[in-house]
């Protein structure tokens, strides 16, 4: 059995692109900043979106809801923004008067030094997210409400929202637009009982648009997903030290931890069709939409008293900028096989829309499952190689998951054909699905003509039926909408 698996694996290196073979020293393991001290979690100068073992990928303790009172003109404008009021009343924004209100009430707030507490400044960040959103796009959203047509935006940012959000940013490190970690979705969720964990029936969002049950699903759903980020990372981490000492029995434990791990997530995923109705999405799709690439802001934005009050390009709050999968992708080493094409460029720009430590571990954790050539050690072993295909089955199944919900979602309701991160919707997810459907049929291949364990060999066959199957589809409806994926 192995020596047909090592004569598949010659045989495919001269016909596919491979992971190099030769050890380089382990560097980018080194660099990896993870942390699991309650100390840290604590700490008010750390980043808020430090890598944890506990926290994952969410914050490292729950978001500030409950703002100083030296921000209740922010915290007030918000609250009376929302399209429906607690109180059955029309907000702001529905009455058409947030703009006005702003210029009307709205001091400029100095941030020059930086609050001590840095949870404090991201949920400044979250809030100076919101205002700018809304008062960029409120034009747009009742011209939508009138004509289906989203029309112009407002092309100049006050100086009483634009300065204060550049500066938070700048000390934060992020852009200074509506982002999904800091701003819309994963810094803006509380717990109803602080006693219990995450899980979407405990959890509800301090700031939104519109203030209807789907917009809350939309961002809930999202935070009950990473509230599993934490074993991801542990088990990720496990997987590049095993392969890096090869240790057989600790690979073959991480990737069934992994594994198992993204199908809590995907069953959290489903609960999307439950938590937020499609048929709702365009009531506050709107106001997460960016700047680039959107008809709304054909010459961008000028943040005023900023950038030499050049135009602004940044794009919109987008679910690509969640972290999970592109750190699964980096572990079992999918995203060497992501094609050079300008799809593939957007998604390496979407990672800069992210906190500063996602961005570094994402960075690391790529060049060290390279360095340890995790792919080539999984290959080695079939019982190691199916899990390798059992953990890309659950990357696939997220993404044509994510393919079902924009089909359901925005291109059977809207005629706007740009994503609200500025990706082209129609071609950009697929990007990402064949290629992870490649990693599958080419990594299946070496498994052809072995005697696998009946356990092993039903996993192996379903997961290549799948993948095809998918295939066909995704082919299918891309060419149904009249587009070509571009050339892999």
């Amino acid at each position: 059995m192995f020596k047909n698996l090592i004569t598949n694996i010659i045989k495919a290196s001269k016909t596919t692109s491979t992971i190099s073979l030769s050890k380089k020293p382990f560097s980018a393991m080194a660099n990896i900043k993870v942390y699991s001290e309650p100390k840290d979690h604590e700490n008010p100068k750390m980043d808020p979106f430090i890598i944890s073992t506990t926290t994952g990928f969410l914050p490292r303790m729950d978001p500030i809801v409950d703002m100083p009172a030296k921000y209740r003109v922010v915290d007030s404008l918000l609250d009376r923004m929302r399209w429906n009021q607690p109180d059955g009343s029309l907000g702001l924004l529905a009455k058409h008067q947030f703009g006005e209100a702003v210029h009307a009430e709205l001091t400029e707030l100095d941030f020059s030094e930086a609050p001590e507490d840095m949870m404090l400044t991201m949920a400044l960040y979250r809030d100076y997210c919101f205002l700018a959103s809304a008062y960029l796009l409120e034009d747009c959203h009742h011209n939508y409400v009138k004509s289906g047509k989203y029309g112009l935006g407002r092309a100049l940012l006050p100086k009483n929202i634009a300065k204060p959000l550049v500066r938070l940013a700048e000390i934060i490190q992020m852009k200074p637009f509506m982002e999904y970690n800091s701003g819309y979705a994963l810094n803006n969720y509380f717990r109803k009982n602080k006693n219990e964990g995450v899980n979407i029936d405990n959890i509800d969002i301090k700031r939104s648009f519109v203030n209807i049950k789907s917009e809350a699903g939309f961002i809930l759903v999202h935070v009950a997903i990473n509230q599993h980020s934490g074993n991801l990372v542990k088990a990720g981490m496990n997987l590049l030290k095993a392969a890096a000492d090869n240790n057989r029995k600790g690979f073959n434990a991480a990737v069934t931890l992994i594994r198992d791990t993204l199908i809590y997530m995907n069953q959290e995923f489903e609960r999307m069709y439950i938590e937020s109705n499609p048929n709702d999405y365009n009531i506050f799709r709107t106001f997460i939409l960016g700047i680039q690439n959107q008809p709304m802001f054909p010459s961008g934005v000028i943040y005023e008293g900023c950038f030499n009050n050049q135009p602004q390009q940044f794009r919109g709050e987008s679910g690509a900028n969640d972290s999970i999968i592109p750190f699964c992708d980096n572990i079992i080493q999918v995203t060497q096989n992501l094609p050079k094409n300008p799809l593939t460029d957007i998604l390496r720009d979407f990672r800069t829309y992210r906190p500063k430590p996602h961005q570094d571990f994402l960075a690391d954790t790529e060049k060290a499952a390279c360095e340890a050539s995790v792919l080539e050690y999984g290959r080695k072993d079939p019982e190691s190689l199916v899990g390798l295909l059992e953990v890309a089955d659950q990357i696939r199944a997220f993404r044509h998951r994510h393919w079902i919900l924009t089909n359901l979602y925005i291109l059977n309701l809207s005629k706007n054909p740009v994503a609200t991160g500025g990706s082209p919707i129609i071609t950009w997810l697929p990007n990402q699905l064949l290629t992870v459907i490649d990693y599958i049929k080419s990594n299946a291949q070496l498994l052809e003509g072995i005697e696998l364990p009946s356990g092993l060999a039903y996993n192996y066959n379903a997961i290549l039926k799948r993948a095809m199957a998918d295939e066909r589809i995704i082919r299918r409806e891309v060419a149904s909408r009249n587009k070509v994926i571009p050339e892999r």
